[in-house]
């Protein structure tokens, strides 16, 4: 996934609870940190090209400290990032499935996945957070608890799906989103989430003279006559302000064309928004009058 990520010019990191410095993979000082750390737990790290590589290393692999500075602004959020707490916090040495280990790792994934929630790409941005574990302790099927957590205009409300998944599925809806080749009959066999990129909603524009036409489409479980396209000055969110100029969007997929004749000069964003809400299925998609 990181030689592809690289190939097509998207960011990636992997941050490890523990880890300290970037690239801390040395046995004999791992305990500084964290006595629980443990190297492998980002799982790239068992790829000579990356263990091997100290600078793509250091790049790429780093402690879970760093998160919360990287998601302060979209430009340094990578398009793709692994998280893993140490053997503590995951609950393998806290109990191992026990109450106190279930406290422990709901204390790490509040303590985690807040900043995620609340940061600009994630609020501006299609985003998913997957949430999984690598396996149970005696289920014989290895049931795993997966949970998945799609930003505004994800997933429909209301929408439920019974088909059967498992962790190929994860790096199939993974590849999907991202745009990636599949890795090997594993994944590319596998079926993706239904919501995790095997048809994300499109948002774009063209512009002749005094008209600006775009040209939407979403998947049928977020097709809704209510749907809307809407215009709003450069930097608003919808929801947070009128927009300046809007139009259903009907369809599961169309074209629709807005008059800038009555625009002041200046920079705008549309959006694709979700039934009468301000979900948004698509955008922001800028042009300038």
């Amino acid at each position: 996934i990181a030689d592809e990520l690289e190939a097509q010019g998207k960011s990636w990191k992997a941050y490890e609870q523990g880890m300290g410095v970037p690239c801390n993979v040395n046995s004999s000082t791992e305990h500084t940190y964290d006595s629980y750390y443990a190297p492998d737990d980002a799982p790239f790290i068992n790829y000579t090209d990356v263990s091997s590589n100290s600078a793509r290393c250091k790049a790429h692999l780093v402690d879970t400290g760093q998160l919360t500075t990287d998601l302060a602004g979209t430009a340094t959020t990578p398009a793709f990032s692994w998280l893993a707490a140490d053997d503590y916090y995951d609950g393998e040495s806290a109990g191992n499935g026990n109450a106190t280990s279930r406290q422990v790792q709901d204390g790490w994934l509040k303590q985690t996945i807040a900043p995620i929630i609340a940061s600009p790409a994630w609020r501006t941005q299609r985003s998913l957070l997957i949430v999984t574990w690598d396996e149970d302790m005696t289920d014989a099927d290895n049931h795993v608890a997966t949970v998945m957590v799609g930003s505004q205009g994800s997933v429909p409300a209301g929408y439920t799906d019974s088909t059967r998944y498992d962790h190929y599925s994860t790096g199939r809806t993974i590849e999907n989103a991202l745009g990636l080749a599949p890795i090997t009959a594993n994944d590319r066999y596998a079926t993706p989430f239904a919501f995790g990129g095997t048809a994300s909603s499109t948002l774009t524009a063209t512009q002749s003279g005094s008209t600006v036409t775009f040209q939407y489409a979403t998947p049928a479980a977020t097709t809704s006559t209510t749907n809307w396209i809407g215009i709003y000055p450069a930097g608003a969110t919808p929801g947070t302000q009128g927009s300046t100029s809007w139009q259903y969007a009907p369809n599961p997929s169309g074209t629709l064309s807005f008059s800038t004749a009555g625009l002041a000069a200046g920079s705008y964003n549309a959006w694709y928004l979700y039934d009468n809400g301000y979900t948004a299925l698509a955008g922001p998609v800028p042009f300038a009058v």
